[in-house]
C-alpha cells in the first residue's frame, strides 16, 4: 500500500461483521473504501461522483451522459463490452443519477474460474470489472453513432415515468420551487431538450456531453467502494492501478448557498393536484434545516420518530379513529449541500379526510404545539438511539450492489470515516438543534399539497402535464394553524400525547447453539409437527443474531378460483391490518415486523425480528384477528379503498401489467383482478362478517420457524395459532393444489388487454416460451443457461439496437407447476410489432449460438454455475431460499447444487438440440404464449423518421441492409452480419403477420379465459415422501 494514503481501518462494525475494513486516498485525492470479505461469492465495487442533475446544463444532462459513458471507452472501445463483461461472471451492473451525485455499480464473481481463492497472479473477476469502471470516468469514448441511440433510450425512460404519479409529483416539487434555484429543474431529459433543440441553435451535442464530462468529472470529487475477496494489500493494488489515471482536477464541492429553494413566493401557499391513479394525499412540506454537517446531532432523526409514530397518542392514531387518515409518513429529503432540506409529512387521506384536511392540517399544528410544550425528551431519543444501535450491532451483510452504492454515496459527505457503516446510531442529544428543528415546522414556512382525483384544477406542469390549482393559504386558516401551533394544553385535544416506553424492546439477546451439519453435507430443515391439523418447518441459524422469521399458511379451498371470496379475503386482510396499525406499530418500532396476506390456497401471517418478542407479536396478530370487530365506519374506509386500489391496478406500468396477466393465464385456478372487483359493491360489512366466520372456522395450519429459535419454540408458535382460532381440521385431500397450464406443442396463444390509463403512450408484451414440466431438472438448468446467455443480447439488440423500449429483459420463468422462458418488452412499438421482433431475434439467435465459440460457452457455463451457488448473505435470504421449497411445495432443499451439477454437464450440442426444438419459433413443438398490453393512444410521429422503417422495403438486400445498418444505425462492424440476419428475420415476421401466413395457423386468441383454461391441461406438483425430513427430537 506504499502507494495510498492510509485514511483508517479502525472503522466502527457491527457485531456479526467478519470483513476488514480500509478508507484509503490516492495520489489523484480519490478517497476509496476497501473491503475484504473472506467469505463473500460476490464483488463488487461503486464509483460515485460528485456531480448530478442540479449542474445540468442540458436539462437531463448528466443523466443522459450516465447512459453514454458506458458506451464504450478509449481501452475497452465495443460498445458492450462492459455489459459484456459483467454479464460473462455473473455479475450486475447499473447506473443512477441523483440531484449532486451520479453512481456507478457492479457485482462480479468473487473467485476466479478456477475456483481457488484470487491473487496477485490469479486474480478474480473483479480486477477486469475495476479496470472498465475507471475507464468511465477517464476517457469514455461518447461515441457520435451511440449518441442518437442514448438519447432515445432516455427518451422512452421519460415516456415510461409520464404517467407515473410518484414521478410526476417529485417534478411538480420541482417546477414550482424558486426558478432561481437549482432544484428548479428536469432531471430526466428527452429528445427535444437534448438533441432537437440544442441542434436548432447550432449545439454539436457529441461535444458538449464531452465538456460536461471533462468539466465535471475529477477524481477529487469522486468516492470508490471496492468489496472482494483479496486482501486489502491487494484492493489498494488494484484501486492505484485502475484508478489513478483519473485526473484530479482540483474542484472544489458543489454548493449552491446563493439561492433558497423556496422563498416567500413559493411559500404560504396551497396545491391541489390531479393524480393519475386514485387516492389521495395531504402534504405539508417545510424548507428545514441544511443537515449535512449536522452528521452528530440531526434534529429531524427525532422528529420524524415522533410525527410518524402510530401509537395512541399520535397524530395517526387521532386522525385514524376520526377516520380522516390510512396512513402517514415523515421524511427529510436532502436538496444539496448549501441550501435548507426540505422536511414534510405526508399523510394518506379517506374521502372524508380529504373534506376535512383542514382538520387534519389543525391536528399536525396541535402535535407540534405539544413537542414545543415539553421539550426534547432525552427518554425518547435514548429510545431511538437504542433501536438505531441495536439495529447496528447485528447488522447482517445485503446485496453486495447494495452495499457499496449507500457506501460510496455517503463518502461524499463529511461524515467520520469511523462511522461509514452507522452513523445512525452514532448520534448525540442536542436538545437545542431539536429544538431548532421543531422550529422551522410553523405555518408561515408551510407549503401544502392536497393530491385527490376530485377537484377542479387551472395549471399543467411544463414536463409531465400534471393539472394542478395553485392558490394562497387563506389568511384565516393560516393564523388558526398559528396559534394552534403554539397554543398550550388546552387548545389541543386530551388525545394528543408523547408515546409510552415500548414494551416490544428485545431484552433477552441470547444466541442458540445451531446444529452442526452432517460431514460433506448441509443442514437440512426438519419438520418438527406433523399432524392433520398443522405441519410446522423447522430450521435454526448459523447467522449469529438473536432473530427469526415465523410465517404460516392457513391452507383452505375456500379462496381457490372464486373471485367472489378472493376480494371478500381482500377485505378482510386489510381490516386486519388496519386494525393492526396502531396495536402493532410498537412492535415494528422495536424491530420487529409482520405481514398478514392472502393468496388463493388461504390466508398467510408473517412475523419476524428479534425472537425474544416474537410470540408476543404473534400472539398479538392472531387476537387481534380472531376478535377483530368489523365495524360499519371502518368497513366503508376500507372499501373505498379497495376501489381505488383495483382501478390502479389497471395503472400500473406495462410491463407489470403483462407479467401479472401472464400469471393469470397461464395458471389454471386464477381469476383476474377485475372480476374480483366488479363484485367489490355486492360486499358490505355484515357480508364480511360471515365470511370472516366461515375463513377461521376450517383450514389447515402450515408454518416454517427460522433462526434463532429451538424447535419446542418453532411448535409453540404454531400452537399460538392453533389454541386461539382451534379451526377444524380439513382433510387432505382438500388441500387447495396450485397448477399451471401445459401449453400445447406448436400453438401460439395470444391474450390482449387495453391499458386503463388512455395516455399511457407505452405498449408492453410478455412473448413466453413454454418448456414442460418444472420437475424436469435438466429442462430447468437448460432455460437457466438460455437465460444467462441470452440477456444481455437480447437487451443489445431489441433495447439499444432496434429501439424497441426503455424496458427489455430476457429470462427463464417458472411458474406454479411450469417452466419456460420469456422476454418483456416495452416501448411505443405496437405490441404485434414487438413481437414480430422477439420472434425474429429468437429465430436469428440459433445461428449466433451455433457460431459461439467453445470457451464461451464454458464461460457462460461457469458463470451460471457460480451465480447459482452463491451462499445467503443473510438471516433473511436463508430463510427465503427455504420458504420458498416449501410454498411451492417441490422441497428441493438442495436445488442450487443440483442446477450446478446439471449445468455443468450441458454441452453446446445439448444446447442447440434443445434449442431448435423448443425455443426455435419455427419449431413444430415451440409453444407460446404472448400477453399484450395495448396503449389506447394511436401511434404518433412521422414513421418515415424511423431509421428502420427504410428496411421494410422489401426490394432491398442483404447488402443493401448492412450498408444501412452501419450507415444509418451506426452498427459495429463486427456485429453487421448478425444484423442483416436478424432484419431479414424482422422483415419476414412482419410480412407473415400482415398475410396471416404459415407462423399464424395455430394461433389462437384467447377472448374467453375460462373457455381457454379448460381446454388445456395443467401440471400437478410432486408428491414428494417427507418423512426424511421428520425430526427425532
Amino acid at each position: 500500500m506504499e502507494s495510498v494514503e492510509l485514511v483508517t481501518d479502525r472503522l466502527e462494525k457491527p457485531l456479526v461483521d467478519n470483513r476488514t475494513y480500509c478508507v484509503v486516498r490516492l495520489p489523484n485525492d480519490l478517497e476509496a473504501l476497501l473491503v475484504h470479505d473472506p467469505t463473500t461469492d460476490e464483488a463488487g465495487a461503486c464509483m460515485d461522483i460528485d456531480v448530478g442533475s442540479m449542474s445540468d446544463e442540458l436539462p437531463g444532462m448528466a443523466h443522459a451522459l450516465e447512459h453514454l459513458v458506458l458506451r464504450g471507452t478509449s481501452k475497452f472501445p465495443g460498445e458492450n463490452d462492459f455489459n459484456e463483461y459483467i454479464a460473462a461472471h455473473s455479475g450486475y451492473s447499473n447506473a443512477h443519477t441523483y440531484n449532486t451525485h451520479t453512481n456507478y455499480h457492479l457485482k462480479v464473481a468473487a473467485l476466479p474460474s478456477n475456483g481457488e481463492d484470487p491473487t496477485a497472479t490469479n486474480p478474480s473477476p473483479l480486477l477486469g470489472a475495476l479496470e472498465r469502471l475507471s475507464r468511465l470516468a477517464i476517457d469514455p469514448l461518447i461515441h457520435p453513432e451511440t449518441v442518437d441511440r442514448e438519447l432515445q433510450a432516455v427518451n422512452s425512460e421519460y415516456k415510461m415515468y409520464l404517467q407515473d404519479d410518484t414521478w410526476r409529483m417529485w417534478q411538480l416539487e420541482h417546477s414550482t420551487s424558486n426558478p432561481k434555484h437549482p432544484w428548479n429543474h428536469f432531471g430526466v431529459g428527452s429528445i427535444k431538450v437534448l438533441k432537437e433543440d440544442p441542434e436548432s441553435r447550432g449545439i454539436n451535442i457529441r461535444d458538449a456531453f464531452a465538456q460536461f464530462h471533462s468539466k465535471h468529472y475529477s477524481a477529487n470529487r469522486t468516492k470508490l467502494c471496492i468489496l472482494g475477496r483479496e486482501p486489502i494489500s491487494l484492493l489498494a493494488t488494484w484501486a492505484f492501478q485502475c484508478f489513478s489515471e483519473i485526473p484530479n482536477k482540483q474542484l472544489k464541492p458543489e454548493r449552491w448557498p446563493d439561492e433558497l429553494p423556496y422563498t416567500s413566493k413559493e411559500l404560504g401557499l396551497q396545491y391541489f393536484v390531479k393524480p393519475i391513479t386514485s387516492y389521495r394525499e395531504l402534504i405539508l412540506g417545510f424548507p428545514f434545516l441544511d443537515e449535512t454537517d449536522l452528521y452528530e446531532s440531526p434534529p429531524s432523526q427525532y422528529l420524524k420518530y415522533l410525527l410518524c409514530h402510530k401509537s395512541p397518542g399520535s397524530i395517526f392514531a387521532y386522525i385514524k379513529d376520526k377516520g380522516w387518515a390510512t396512513g402517514i409518513a415523515a421524511y427529510v429529503v436532502s436538496l444539496c449541500p448549501g441550501s435548507p432540506s426540505l422536511f414534510r409529512c405526508n399523510i394518506t387521506l379517506t374521502q372524508e379526510g380529504l373534506k376535512s384536511y383542514k382538520e387534519v392540517a389543525k391536528v399536525f399544528f396541535q402535535y407540534i404545539s405539544l413537542l414545543k410544550e415539553k421539550g426534547p425528551q432525552e427518554r425518547i431519543f435514548d429510545e431511538a438511539k437504542y433501536i438505531a444501535q441495536l439495529r447496528f450491532k447485528y447488522m447482517e451483510k445485503v446485496a453486495v450492489e447494495d452495499f457499496t452504492l449507500s457506501i460510496a454515496a455517503r463518502m461524499q459527505g463529511p461524515i467520520p470515516r469511523k462511522w461509514l457503516l452507522g452513523p445512525e446510531c452514532q448520534i448525540k442529544f442536542d436538545p437545542d438543534l431539536i429544538t431548532k428543528g421543531i422550529e422551522c415546522l410553523r405555518p408561515d414556512n408551510l407549503r401544502i399539497t392536497v393530491v385527490a382525483p376530485e377537484g377542479t384544477w387551472d395549471q399543467t406542469e411544463e414536463w409531465y402535464g400534471t393539472e394542478y390549482r395553485a392558490e394562497p393559504i387563506p389568511a384565516e386558516f393560516l393564523d388558526e394553524l398559528t396559534k394552534l401551533a403554539s397554543g398550550s394544553a388546552k387548545d389541543r385535544p386530551d388525545d394528543l400525547y408523547l408515546p409510552r416506553k415500548n414494551p416490544f424492546l428485545p431484552a433477552d439477546l441470547t444466541l442458540k447453539q445451531p446444529r452442526t451439519p452432517p460431514p460433506g453435507k448441509p443442514l437440512l430443515p426438519e419438520v418438527v409437527r406433523n399432524d392433520e391439523r398443522a405441519r410446522t418447518w423447522w430450521m435454526d441459524s448459523t447467522f449469529e443474531v438473536p432473530k427469526a422469521f415465523f410465517i404460516s399458511l392457513w391452507r383452505s379451498p375456500l379462496l381457490m378460483g372464486s373471485p367472489e371470496k378472493l376480494i371478500k379475503a381482500y377485505l378482510l386482510v386489510q381490516l386486519i391490518e388496519d386494525k393492526l396499525l396502531d396495536s402493532a406499530y410498537e412492535a415494528a418500532q422495536a424491530g420487529l415486523s409482520y405481514d398478514v396476506t392472502f393468496e388463493s390456497r388461504g390466508l398467510q401471517v408473517y412475523v419476524n425480528g428479534y425472537n425474544d418478542k416474537l410470540a408476543d407479536l404473534l400472539e398479538l396478530i392472531i387476537t387481534t384477528i380472531k376478535n377483530l370487530e368489523i365495524r360499519d365506519d371502518r368497513f366503508k374506509i376500507i372499501k373505498d379503498d379497495a376501489i381505488d386500489e383495483y382501478r390502479n391496478k389497471g395503472f400500473r406500468v406495462p410491463y407489470n401489467q403483462a407479467a401479472t396477466w401472464f400469471w393469470t393465464v397461464i395458471t389454471k385456478t386464477a381469476v383476474g383482478y377485475e372480476s374480483q372487483a366488479a363484485l367489490l359493491p355486492s360486499v358490505d360489512a355484515d357480508v364480511l362478517r360471515s365470511f370472516k366466520d366461515e375463513v377461521l372456522s376450517q383450514f389447515h395450519i402450515d408454518c416454517y420457524a427460522h433462526g434463532n429459535l429451538d424447535r419446542e419454540e418453532a411448535r409453540k408458535l404454531t400452537g399460538i395459532i392453533e389454541s386461539k382460532l382451534n379451526p377444524k381440521v380439513l382433510p387432505r385431500d382438500d388441500w387447495p393444489v396450485i397448477k399451471s397450464l401445459a401449453l400445447r406443442p406448436g400453438f401460439t396463444y395470444r391474450y390482449e388487454k387495453d391499458l386503463a390509463d388512455p395516455k399511457n403512450v407505452n405498449n408492453s408484451i410478455e412473448y413466453y416460451v413454454y418448456g414442460g414440466d418444472r420437475t424436469d431438472a435438466v429442462l430447468r438448468a437448460k432455460m437457466r443457461l438460455l437465460s444467462q446467455m441470452t440477456s444481455k443480447i437480447a437487451f443489445d439488440w431489441l433495447r439499444t439496437k432496434l429501439q424497441l423500449g426503455y424496458v427489455v429483459m430476457a429470462f427463464a420463468r417458472a411458474s406454479s407447476t411450469a417452466y419456460g422462458f420469456s422476454i418483456i418488452v416495452q416501448g411505443e412499438k405496437s405490441c404485434r410489432y414487438m413481437e414480430n421482433c422477439t420472434a425474429a431475434f429468437l429465430k436469428t439467435y440459433l445461428k449466433w449460438l451455433e457460431k459461439t465459440s467453445e470457451s464461451d460457452f464454458e464461460t457462460q457455463k461457469h458463470s451460471l454455475i457460480a451465480s447459482v451457488l452463491e451462499k445467503p448473505k443473510n438471516l433473511y435470504e436463508h430463510f427465503s431460499k427455504i420458504w420458498t421449497q416449501i410454498d411451492d411445495e417441490y422441497y428441493n432443499f438442495e436445488l442450487a447444487q443440483e442446477y450446478a451439477t446439471n449445468v455443468e454437464a450441458l454441452t453446446k450440442d445439448d444446447m442447440i438440440e434443445f434449442y431448435k426444438h423448443y425455443i426455435d419459433p419455427s419449431s413444430p413443438h415451440c409453444a407460446r404464449l404472448v400477453v399484450n398490453m395495448k396503449s389506447q393512444v394511436k401511434e404518433n410521429g412521422d414513421a418515415s423518421a424511423d431509421p428502420l422503417a427504410a428496411l421494410n422495403d422489401t426490394s432491398m438486400t442483404a447488402e443493401d441492409i448492412k450498408k444501412h445498418l452501419q450507415l444509418k444505425l451506426k452498427v459495429n462492424e463486427t456485429e453487421l452480419d448478425d444484423g442483416v440476419d436478424l432484419w431479414c428475420e424482422i422483415r419476414a415476421q412482419n410480412q407473415a403477420a400482415e398475410s396471416d401466413e404459415a407462423e399464424d395457423n395455430q394461433a389462437i386468441n384467447i377472448d374467453d379465459l375460462k373457455g381457454f383454461k379448460s381446454t388445456l391441461d395443467a401440471l400437478s406438483p410432486p408428491d414428494p415422501d417427507l418423512s426424511k425430513y421428520e425430526s427425532q427430537n
